[in-house]
């Protein structure tokens, strides 16, 4: 049985050499994936064990590293571990996250352009930065401006490759990439002027093709 794969909502520009290193995807998995993307890259799973691999895209790739190209459009797919009639996951928090696993590489990647493709669940900046409106977790007025100034403290030397911005693949309803965790470096890179940036990625699930389709379409629509 051929595994279900999801794809990012997205195309994301990375860095030609974070792709060059990258294994070529087993024929096996490979055949399972039906992306027209030139370039396509299957992450793995640390759960597992497994590594990201090239799909396709390998020539593009080399091309682009012998031009000098600074960063190359790829697609990101991931093998679905939420069966495809468990929904739910899809869409609560609360049952997605016994689901979620993490690949095994960074990319590099423009913070402007991340930006450009929307995919933070809201922007950060001092006044609102840890503005927790539940009780149970609020952080005193003092407490809050001093961990953002530390955070910006640590990113004047640039952004560190430790600490990359994780995008969960297909996390809103199953359908649209979302920042998961690093909207505060996002927002002060920005600020900053830092554009040089890493990101990895998350990955469960996600809802039926035709309804990931549907749900960018209207999306766009709006």
């Amino acid at each position: 049985m051929k595994p279900y794969i999801g794809y990012s909502s997205e195309i994301y520009d990375i860095e030609p050499q974070d792709l060059i290193s990258l294994a070529d995807t087993p024929a096996n998995l490979a055949s399972a994936v039906a992306s027209d993307d030139e370039i396509t890259v299957l992450i793995g799973n640390q759960k597992l064990g497994t590594r990201d691999t090239l799909v396709r895209g390998r020539q593009l790739v080399e091309k682009a590293l012998t031009s000098g190209q600074s960063h190359v459009p790829v697609r990101f797919c991931f093998i679905s571990v939420i069966p495809r009639w468990h929904i739910i996951p899809l869409f609560l928090k609360k049952f997605r996250y016994q689901y979620k696993y993490f690949n095994s590489n960074i990319y590099h990647l423009s913070a402007g352009r991340l930006r450009e493709l929307g995919l933070e669940r809201g922007r950060r900046t001092a006044a609102n930065a840890y503005a927790i409106t539940n009780k149970r977790w609020v952080i005193p007025e003092e407490e809050r401006l001093k961990k953002y100034q530390a955070l910006v403290e640590s990113l004047k030397d640039g952004f560190s490759d430790d600490y990359p911005i994780s995008i969960m693949l297909c996390r809103t309803c199953g359908a649209k990439d979302s920042i998961d965790n690093g909207h505060h470096r996002m927002g002060i890179c920005i600020e900053m002027g830092i554009d040089r940036i890493c990101t990895n990625f998350i990955a469960a699930g996600t809802a039926p093709h035709w309804f990931q389709k549907l749900y960018l379409w209207i999306k766009n629509k709006r």
